[in-house]
């Protein structure tokens, strides 16, 4: 998987985290506030339960996506500073040769 779609992943991942959290709101809130009937309050709870379950899914796969992208990084700044080093080991000693 690419960095660039790891990236697109954990912003989709992130936005329905949010909308998760936004309807478990609004079921909260329904169930504190609102009259209903048994049969409504037990499909209100039921949808909640699912939607904890799915948002805690989610969330345990953005931490995932999350590491991958910090494994990624740190491999391309690795990779970077060997780069870096292995040119500055070659200036030197080519330096000290030339001389």
């Amino acid at each position: 998987m690419g960095s660039k779609s790891v990236t697109t992943e954990i912003e989709k991942r992130e936005e329905e985290i949010k909308q998760f959290y936004h309807r478990i709101e609004t079921v909260e809130k329904a169930l504190r506030l609102r009259e209903l009937t048994p049969d409504q309050r037990t499909e209100f709870e039921k949808e909640l339960d699912l939607l904890k379950t799915v948002l805690k899914n989610n969330e345990e796969q953005l931490k995932s996506l999350q590491k991958e992208n910090y494994k990624t990084g740190f491999i391309a700044m690795a990779l970077i500073f060997i780069c870096f080093l292995v040119y500055g080991l070659q200036v030197m000693f080519w330096n000290k040769s030339s001389h």
